[in-house]
C-alpha cells in the first residue's frame, strides 16, 4: 500500500494538514479527487515524478506545479521530471523555448542562462 498527500501551499490557511490517502495502483492514484481534477485542467499534458513529488505538466512543458507527495514513488510507473521548459526572448528579438537544464536563475521576467546570457521570460 502506498500513500498520496495533497500539496497545499503555505499561504493557504488550513485547520488541519491534508490526509494521507492510500492507493495501490496507478489507476487508484489517478482517481484520487484532487489528482483527477488536475487532469481535467485545460492544456493538461501529463503527470511526472520529481523525487517523492507528483507534478502536473501543462502547455508544452511551459507550466508545471506540484500536486502532492507520494510515500514510495518507486512503485508508481510515471516518467521523471525533465526540468521543464521556458519560453524566452533574446535581446535581438529571437524567441525560443529552452530546456530547464540551461537555466541558472529566474527572477520575475528575467532569466539568466548558465552561459551568462540574460533573456526575457515570456511565461507562455
Amino acid at each position: 500500500m502506498n500513500t498520496f498527500t495533497q500539496y497545499i501551499p503555505n499561504f493557504v490557511e488550513c485547520s488541519s494538514p491534508p490526509p494521507e490517502i492510500p492507493f495501490e495502483t496507478i489507476e487508484d492514484l489517478l482517481n484520487i479527487e484532487c489528482v483527477k481534477y488536475t487532469a481535467e485542467i485545460p492544456k493538461f499534458e501529463r503527470f511526472v515524478l520529481d523525487g517523492h513529488y507528483l507534478m502536473v505538466v501543462l502547455k508544452g512543458g511551459l507550466s508545471w506545479w506540484i500536486v502532492g507527495a507520494i510515500q514510495d514513488p518507486t512503485k508508481v510507473p510515471l516518467p521523471q521530471w525533465d526540468g521543464g521548459h521556458y519560453k524566452v526572448q533574446y535581446r535581438d528579438g529571437t524567441i525560443a523555448v529552452l530546456n530547464g537544464s540551461v537555466v541558472k536563475s529566474l527572477c520575475g521576467d528575467v532569466i539568466t542562462l548558465k552561459d551568462g546570457t540574460v533573456v526575457k521570460y515570456l511565461r507562455y
